[in-house]
């Protein structure tokens, strides 16, 4: 198995993305938590999954995505009354299976057996619309592609996130969840949303578009597609976890 992992800031002054790698007896952990408002959430969040994590795999060491589902459960609780947020992209990877959880709009795709590709879903009101369905219901109100709790205060982008106190009401915080059987070709790519999309105007398949896909299964690393998102000036803070099953 191989891991590669890259971040930059971009364009930006400040960074916000954190990257969570943490070595394990039958696999790797690994996350991507895209800050927003600040960087305070995602660095507790990062934290804590990999203090959690173990602790609640070793209590059903053959349910790794109940582990971390729990573990979603636990840090979202802990992170509830941040005033900043954070997306939290998170999969557990072995040499036969990715556990997958994503809570928010930073990518994941997979190549699972048989040669088929995965992309999750993205928690974002602009470019899924069941998500901002799904928020009107909770109370909020979308005006220029963000989410809105009252008249007054800051929107989100995102339905689902940690932190954002001030939105609690109208957001989400249940991770969508898969698991994907890996054959020795197998990868599994989670990044911040610098990488592909910042602006998630319209709903875009990383998966099914074939661009990303195709240069991955090239050979490229963490930081070639860190990189190639810089030079395309994305205009975001990029990051990028890679894990190649067979390498």
């Amino acid at each position: 198995m191989k891991i590669t992992m890259a971040s930059e800031k971009g364009t930006r002054t400040y960074q916000e993305d954190v990257v969570l790698f943490e070595q394990m007896p039958e696999g790797v952990l690994v996350g991507i938590f895209d800050g927003h408002g600040g960087d305070k959430t995602a660095k507790m969040a990062s934290k804590l999954f990999k203090e959690v994590f173990p602790v609640k795999l070793s209590k059903v060491p053959t349910e790794p995505l109940l582990a971390l589902e729990r573990t979603f459960f636990f840090v979202s609780s802990a992170t509830r009354e941040y005033h900043d947020g954070s997306t939290a992209s998170v999969a557990y990877v072995t040499d036969k299976h990715a556990y997958v959880a994503v809570l928010g709009d930073s990518l994941v795709v997979a190549r699972a057996r048989g040669e088929t590709y995965h992309q999750m879903p993205e928690h974002n009101v602009r470019s899924n619309p069941e998500e901002k369905a799904a928020a009107i219901r909770r109370g909020g109100f979308v005006q220029s592609g963000y989410l809105f709790a009252h008249d007054t205060g800051q929107g989100l982008q995102m339905a689902r996130a940690l932190g954002d106190a001030t939105l609690d009401s109208v957001l989400s915080r249940k991770p969508d969840t898969a698991i994907y059987s890996l054959d020795a070709k197998g990868w599994v790519l989670l990044a911040s949303d610098g990488l592909f999309d910042p602006s998630h105007k319209v709903s875009v398949s990383a998966a099914s578009d074939g661009t990303l896909v195709q240069i991955i299964e090239g050979g490229i690393d963490a930081a070639g597609l860190v990189e190639d998102a810089i030079r395309r000036k994305t205009g975001d803070n990029v990051s990028a976890v890679l894990v190649r099953v067979g390498e």
